[in-house]
């Protein structure tokens, strides 16, 4: 009873004592909590121009406590930026795109400056106090945004209504009076175009510069091609960089109308125009052929292509950093150079179709060039020599010429890495790829488990227990590892686990292959050791690459594979199985998963054919809990058979020298399914490759495989 009494009496004095504290001393009244006061100190003076860079200042009080913080809002007040500790700030407010100011200002040497854009708005802040209550009354201040929109010239490309050939690159230079460019819109179109559109087939320049600010329709990617698409929107497409390259631009020349005539000269010209926008939001407006005053245009120019222009065609091979010819991709390609590299070179006859005249060749600096030669067809000269940039980017540049003097130069642009055999030995690491797209045929065809992709990281930490320095990359099918990563690393554990039956098609390997270059042989070059496993890495090899730089996807389609067909034929780069790998054919892929499977192909053993030596590899046994139907079938049917090592003739005999050698053999059959090749050149890496997967085969047998590898490749652990 006591207890019960005294907690009630206990609360009601506390109570009391709260209510005490915020009273009048004199009456006993409670006091309510007075709000905070807020006051905009500086800024631009109310309702006043101002540029769209404002700095404002405030400050506020509170009666009967304390101001704890601050928060802002511009033009809408159900947002707040919450909370300010400070009491002033630079703020960047944009303009509106829609209006703009009319007429334009005059600058200071009496010509017009480009669009200025301007945006009314308004500034609210208010202080909260320590007890959390903000300020009702928050402090305003308004005012007009002003911004002068960027203008562009033209630094690069064809001169004003001159000739040029069919590869193209524009660069220009932009200028912003109170800010910086961020990006660009350019548009390519041809007065082809514009006279099937408008019907004006001898336009003046003024409206053809018009409509090109106006058009919302697509022609094809090569201007002048014909044909439209028709958008909602005008026909200008973002850039973020101040230079485009456009490749093989289609000439007007030949055209035909609607009714089947052909088009006369003065459609036969294409459109180019860019225009810059700011870090404000202001848009470049006015659109010029003509150069006003200093950095003011032209930011438009029409020309002509002819292909009688163009030089030679060339081709560029390389080593290791693949091929290049006159239509390729401008974009760098990254390269582990510690193998070094060499070029060689050919050209056809352009569109003028004149013979070849010479080469010439430069590093990086194109004033100092090589003189025209027919007889250098390679740099360096020496086959046994190479070129060793230092780590950065570095470019190749090759030209050839005609009898016309014609000349068409081809870029090759390159990002070098040192690669682990320069990488000091404390900062390597090991990688393990995981080559699985997790919408791929095989997550559906009861093969794999539903949440592989989660297994797989599970099971590489297991096999890999022990390794610290370990980095798991999974590349969801489209997410190659970057060349950075492998910079440093000693050894890459590569497992393509696409789909067979699917050809690969989800595959970071299948795509180094579709699209080189394939930085993979530079970073063995560069002795980078590189294991490849997997559901039938084949698929991602059925490709070869002409020395013009076009991927030949038909060449390696029938069964078996011979890759050593590359050697023989000079219009093709020899395939980097040959070349690194050692291997010389593979007889194809077994892709059979049904019940009605041919049991003589199902694969139950890997049987090892490395026995003796410090690593021995264990066998390896099909494990039937992998699979719903393993205990039915005894075996899966996932894997590459026949995979045959190249052999070479001794010089001056005829012993035959195998360049790889076989590790694993399927079943009792003998047909072999592993090679490795350890006998490779000075710094660079061991390679093996095994055409089966280790999801299906027992654990314990393929954890203790890999550790032997490992140990081949130099790599122990640090916890063992």
């Amino acid at each position: 009873m006591t207890q019960s009494t005294r907690t009630p009496l206990v609360l009601l004095l506390l109570v009391m004592g709260v209510i005490w504290a915020g009273c009048d001393a004199e009456r006993g009244l409670l006091i309510p909590n007075e709000p905070p006061n807020t006051r905009v100190s500086a800024g631009p003076p109310e309702a006043s121009d101002t540029e769209y860079r404002v700095n404002l200042f405030w400050f506020g009080w509170d009666d009967d406590g304390f101001v704890d913080h601050y928060e802002l809002a511009f033009d809408d007040t159900t947002e707040w930026q919450t909370p300010i500790f400070s009491n002033d700030s630079l703020f960047f407010v944009t303009a509106d795109g829609s209006c703009c100011v009319s007429p334009l200002p005059q600058n200071a040497g009496g010509a017009s400056v480009d669009s200025i854009y301007e945006q009314f708005h308004t500034f609210f802040v208010r202080a909260v106090d320590n007890l959390g209550v903000p300020d009702p009354t928050p402090s305003v201040r308004s005012f007009n945004a002003k911004t002068i929109a960027p203008h562009t010239q033209l630094t690069g490309g064809p001169a004003h209504l001159g000739i040029w050939g069919s590869d193209v690159k524009f660069t220009w230079r932009t200028v912003d009076d109170d800010g910086f460019p961020v990006s660009w819109r350019y548009a390519l179109i041809s007065t082809f175009d514009y006279a099937r559109e408008t019907g004006d087939t001898v336009p003046n320049l003024a409206p053809l510069i018009a409509w090109v600010d106006t058009i919302t329709y697509y022609p094809e990617t090569n201007p002048g091609g014909g044909g439209a698409l028709y958008s909602d929107s005008l026909v200008w497409r973002d850039l973020a960089a101040d230079s485009i390259t456009f490749r093989n631009v289609v000439t007007t020349s030949g055209l035909v109308d609607d009714q089947g005539n052909p088009a006369p000269e003065n459609k036969n010209k294409i459109i180019f125009a860019v225009k810059a926008t700011d870090n404000a939001g202001a848009e470049e407006k006015i659109l010029t052929t003509t150069r006003r005053e200093q950095h003011h245009g032209p930011n438009v120019v029409v020309f002509d292509v002819s292909r009688n222009v163009n030089g030679p065609c060339v081709s560029l091979i390389s080593n290791v950093v693949g091929t290049w010819s006159c239509f390729s991709s401008p974009r760098p390609r990254s390269i582990f150079a510690n193998q070094g590299i060499r070029f060689c070179w050919t050209a056809v006859p352009g569109g003028s179709g004149l013979p070849l005249a010479g080469f010439s060749y430069a590093l990086d600096d194109t004033t100092d060039w090589s003189p025209f030669s027919l007889n250098s067809e390679c740099f360096p000269v020496d086959e046994n020599d190479r070129w060793r940039p230092g780590k950065g980017a570095h470019t190749f540049f090759i030209r050839a010429i005609d009898a016309g003097g014609f000349i068409r130069v081809l870029t090759a642009n390159l990002r070098v890495f040192d690669g682990p055999a320069r990488c000091d030995s404390d900062l390597q690491y090991i990688v393990v790829v995981l080559d699985t797209n997790p919408g791929d045929l095989i997550q559906g065809s009861r093969v794999f488990p539903p949440l592989y992709r989660q297994v797989e990281v599970e099971l590489m930490r297991y096999f890999f227990e022990g390794y610290d320095d370990l980095v798991i990359h999974q590349t969801n099918g489209d997410t190659p590892p970057d060349v950075f990563l492998l910079d440093c690393a000693s050894s890459t554990f590569w497992f393509h686990s696409t789909s067979a039956p699917s050809g690969g098609d989800n595959s970071v390997l299948r795509s180094y292959h579709r699209t080189p270059p394939n930085v993979l042989p530079s970073y063995v070059s560069s002795g980078g050791n590189l294991f490849i496993a997997g559901i039938s890495p084949l698929e991602a090899f059925r490709f070869a690459e002409q020395t013009d730089g076009i991927v030949d996807e038909t060449i390696f389609q029938r069964d078996p594979v011979r890759f050593t067909d590359t050697l023989a034929d000079t219009g093709l780069v020899t395939h980097w199985m040959v070349s690194h790998f050692g291997i010389g054919s593979i007889d194809g892929i077994v892709d059979k998963t049904a019940l009605e499977a041919t049991p003589s192909l199902r694969f139950t053993t890997a049987k090892s054919h490395v026995v003796t030596g410090p690593n021995p590899y264990p066998d390896l046994h099909f494990d039937p809990l992998s699979w719903p139907l393993g205990t039915q079938t005894r075996g899966f049917g996932f894997y590459d058979r026949g995979v045959r090592p190249y052999f070479t003739t001794v010089p001056g005999g005829t012993t035959q020298v195998a360049q790889s050698e076989v590790i694993y053999s399927r079943n009792n059959t003998g047909e072999p399914v592993a090679v490795r090749r350890f006998d490779v050149p000075p710094d660079t890496g061991k390679l093996l490759y095994a055409g089966f997967h280790p999801y299906f085969l027992e654990k314990e047998g393929y954890r203790e495989f890999l550790r032997a590898v490992l140990a081949d490749f130099g790599e122990f652990p640090d916890n063992p």
